[in-house]
């Protein structure tokens, strides 16, 4: 093969590749999760109206956003109960594709000190659980995802503690 149609057959790689980005963007690698402001009395801040109020009780044991208010049960309070332990980020998405994942709330609570954080997925519609798990901190630029599976005891707890308001 010669070198000029060797630099053709790049040059058409090369333009096959960049012109679906360059017309559609690359909206795969694009979404971001919006941060969720957390007031001293537990309001969260930065949520559409059709998900607002949005607030988490630590002393009452619950979250409500919306309509919906859940009573955490044990299995779920556990990453939430001793508050000065640990830090936790509030992150959310209603504006991404629904295909793959309904708009969510995502509560990252991450024990002080330690080389792990929980992740809690929950839907923004109803609170539903989505996905729970354990990333592990492997380095700086290395985690982990370890899926945690809810119990049959955890699931039918969670059915009796929803609350429409």
């Amino acid at each position: 093969m010669n070198q000029n149609h060797f630099f053709k057959k790049v040059t058409l790689l090369i333009f096959i590749v960049s012109v679906p980005f360059s017309l559609f963007g690359a909206p795969a690698f694009a979404h971001q999760d919006t941060i969720i402001q957390l007031d001293e009395s537990g309001h969260m801040k930065g949520l559409p109206d059709e998900y607002s109020p949005a607030q988490i009780d630590f002393e009452k044991e619950l979250i409500s956003i919306g309509n919906t208010t859940m009573q955490m049960p044990p299995c779920i309070f556990k990453y939430f109960s001793d508050r000065q332990s640990y830090d936790l980020k509030i992150t959310s998405s209603w504006y991404h594709q629904r295909s793959t994942l309904p708009p969510y709330i995502s509560f990252k609570v991450s024990p002080l000190s330690k080389d792990y954080e929980y992740k809690l997925l929950l839907s923004l519609q109803d609170l539903q659980p989505i996905k729970f798990e354990i990333i592990t901190h492997e380095s700086e630029n290395s985690w982990i995802h370890h899926e945690i599976r809810i119990g049959e005891q955890c699931l039918k707890a969670l059915e009796k503690s929803y609350v429409t308001n």
